[in-house]
């Protein structure tokens, strides 16, 4: 009888044993999952920032956006992109390119007045207006 209560003793030991090795296991299992789930809150927070600054930025552009299409529906801006990004000229205008290679220096020689001799500064101005020679 001895030896079957000691059995007895034994299997009620492993018994309390493996309930509190289940215990630890179930408590360590709940454990992770919480921590998991707390770095996927931590993340989804991180994420969420971010796309609100994504977002703000975006909303910048499409108000500077905004402005340049108010912009554009001015006839003169229409005209100054034209001309200055298209190189489109109007009817019966010239257009000069002037082409300069990179690094090379255009020099230009100085001018000097030519003198007329003893006309006076005033004839040769009514001259050059009226378009009468001399």
């Amino acid at each position: 009888m001895k030896q079957r209560e000691a059995e007895i003793r034994r299997t009620i030991i492993s018994w309390r044993q493996f309930l509190a090795l289940a215990a630890v296991a179930v408590g360590a299992y709940f454990l992770i999952s919480f921590g998991n789930l707390v770095l996927t809150a931590y993340q989804l927070n991180l994420r969420a920032e971010q796309l609100r600054g994504e977002i703000k930025s975006l909303q910048a552009e499409n108000e500077d956006l905004q402005r340049q299409v108010q912009a554009l529906k001015e006839p003169a801006a229409v005209e100054e992109i034209a001309r200055t990004e298209l190189g489109w000229v109007r009817a019966g205008e010239t257009q000069v390119v002037v082409s300069v290679e990179p690094g090379s220096v255009v020099a230009v020689p100085p001018t000097t007045p030519a003198i007329a001799g003893d006309r006076p500064t005033w004839r040769r101005w009514l001259d050059l207006f009226l378009q009468t020679e001399p």
